[in-house]
């Protein structure tokens, strides 16, 4: 694919149907409390809306693929600069600063932590699904992305 654009949109929602697959498998398990869709929607709506309803979910499903396209443009853009060696290791180390960043700073701006981080096994939980993201759209987007010509 040659357009950055593009590939990274397909990059950005196969990483995030990646880091929802493995945030669901958790979150159905029993070992998180809550999924990134929840999240994403306390982000954005009214204190207090209750977070299970289809409505809340599909806000909260719209802003979590929102973000992963973004963050897909962006991981294109990083190995047009960095190469497309070592995807698994940069795929780790991209989806391990996505959690630093997106979970443990910018979503404690917006959701309150007690629900953000109900526990400890929750926090591991979201670790896991940031790293499927970032392994599978730093695979993707370099799989598939042609250089510029």
């Amino acid at each position: 694919m040659q357009n950055t654009v593009y590939t990274g949109v397909i990059a950005g929602t196969l990483g995030g149907a990646a880091k929802l697959a493995v945030n669901l498998l958790f979150y159905l398990a029993g070992i998180a409390k809550i999924t990134t869709v929840h999240s994403a929607a306390a982000a954005l709506l009214p204190k207090g809306t209750a977070l299970g309803t289809p409505p809340s979910l599909a806000t909260g499903l719209a802003v979590e693929w929102l973000v992963a396209v973004l963050l897909g443009i962006i991981a294109v853009y990083l190995l047009r600069l960095t190469g497309r060696d070592l995807l698994w290791l940069k795929g780790i180390v991209y989806g391990g600063l996505t959690w630093v960043f997106g979970y443990g700073y910018l979503a404690t701006l917006l959701v309150p932590e007690p629900l953000l981080r109900p526990d400890l096994a929750t926090s591991a939980a979201m670790l896991a699904a940031h790293l499927a993201f970032g392994l599978t759209a730093l695979f993707v987007a370099g799989r598939y992305q042609i250089e510029a010509v």
